[in-house]
This record gives C-alpha cells, sequence and structure tokens, in this order.
C-alpha cells in the first residue's frame, strides 16, 4: 500500500495543530487564572 502526501494536505494538517496547540494554550492560561485567583480568595495555602 503506497500513502501519497501532498504539500497542502500536510501544511493544512500543521496549521490545525497549530490552532488547537493556541486554543489549548489560551484555556490552560484560564485555568491558571482561576487557580491563582482561588488561592488569592481563600489566603494561599498553609
Amino acid at each position: 500500500m503506497t500513502i501519497n502526501y501532498q504539500f497542502g494536505d500536510v501544511d493544512a494538517h500543521g496549521a490545525l495543530i497549530r490552532a488547537q496547540a493556541a486554543s489549548l494554550e489560551a484555556e490552560h492560561q484560564a485555568i491558571v487564572r482561576d487557580v491563582l485567583a482561588a488561592g488569592d480568595f481563600w489566603g494561599g495555602a498553609g
């Protein structure tokens, strides 16, 4: 079985992965902000 890749397919897939990574990073930053805000609200640990 031969697999034939075209540059456009690979480029589009790379663009999709970059977009997903950017979205996940934004979600991660939002979670970090929420965790830090909760820590501030509750006075930190210990």
